[in-house]
C-alpha cells in the first residue's frame, strides 16, 4: 500500500495536467461548445463507448469495493466511506445551491442528436456526481492497490473518460466535470490521509 512513490506521482502528474488543460480551456472554448463538438460527433460506437464508460460512475462500482473492504480489509472500510459520504454530500450541496441549466436547458433551441436510451436531465448540472465518484473511486484504488505505472495510467484515463461521456451524453458542461474530478480527488487523497494517520496510531499502540 503506497510502495510505488513514483506510480502514486505518475497518476497525480497526468492528473494535473488534465486538470491543467482543462482549466486553460474555460478561457479560451466558451461554455458549452464541447457539447456541441460532442455532439457532433456522436456514432453508434461513441454511443456504447461512453455508456460503458458512464457506468463507472455509478454506484455498482462503489458496492463492489464496499463488499471487498468488508471481507478483506475492514479497517479501511469506515474511511472508504468517509470519503464516499463526504464527496456525495459536497456535491449534493453544490447542486442544490448552485441549481447550474443542463446543456439541454441551457440551449433550448439547438437539435441535438440524442444517443438513445438515455435520461433527460435539465436541472442542477454543477458539478458532476459521476465524475465526482469516478474520480474518488478510481484515485482510491490507485492509492490503495498502488499498481505499476501503466495500470495507474488506465486508472486516470477512465476517469477522466467518464467526465468526457458525460458531456457526450448531454449532462454536462466542461467545468462540471472539473470540479467534480477535484471533489472526487480531494476526498479519495484526504480518506486514504486518515485511514494511513489511524493506521500508525494503532500499530504503535500495539507495539
Amino acid at each position: 500500500m503506497i510502495k510505488n512513490f513514483n506510480a502514486i506521482k505518475f497518476y497525480f502528474l497526468v492528473y494535473l495536467l488534465f486538470v491543467i488543460l482543462a482549466s486553460i480551456s474555460m478561457f479560451y472554448i466558451n461554455k458549452g461548445d464541447e457539447v456541441i463538438l460532442l455532439n457532433k460527433l456522436q456514432t453508434p460506437f461513441f454511443d456504447v463507448l461512453f455508456k460503458v464508460f458512464n457506468i463507472l460512475g455509478e454506484w455498482f462500482l462503489v458496492m463492489i469495493i464496499g463488499v471487498y473492504l468488508l471481507l478483506k480489509h475492514r479497517f479501511q472500510l469506515c474511511f472508504f466511506l468517509i470519503g464516499f459520504l463526504g464527496q456525495m454530500l459536497t456535491v449534493r450541496l453544490l447542486k442544490k445551491y448552485f441549481n447550474f441549466p443542463r446543456p439541454l436547458s441551457y440551449f433550448k433551441n439547438y437539435d441535438f442528436q440524442m444517443p438513445e436510451n438515455i435520461p433527460l436531465l435539465y436541472h442542477q448540472s454543477f458539478p458532476s456526481g459521476h465524475t465526482t465518484t469516478a474520480f474518488f473511486i478510481l484515485t482510491t484504488i490507485a492509492l490503495f492497490l498502488n499498481p505499476k505505472k501503466r495500470y495507474m495510467l488506465i486508472l486516470i484515463l477512465s476517469a477522466i473518460l467518464v467526465g468526457v461521456a458525460r458531456i457526450y451524453l448531454l449532462a454536462h458542461f466542461k467545468e462540471d466535470v472539473l470540479v467534480g474530478s477535484l471533489i472526487g480527488v480531494f476526498w479519495a487523497t484526504f480518506s486514504m490521509y486518515l485511514f494511513l494517520h489511524f493506521l500508525n496510531k494503532k500499530n504503535n499502540v500495539t507495539t
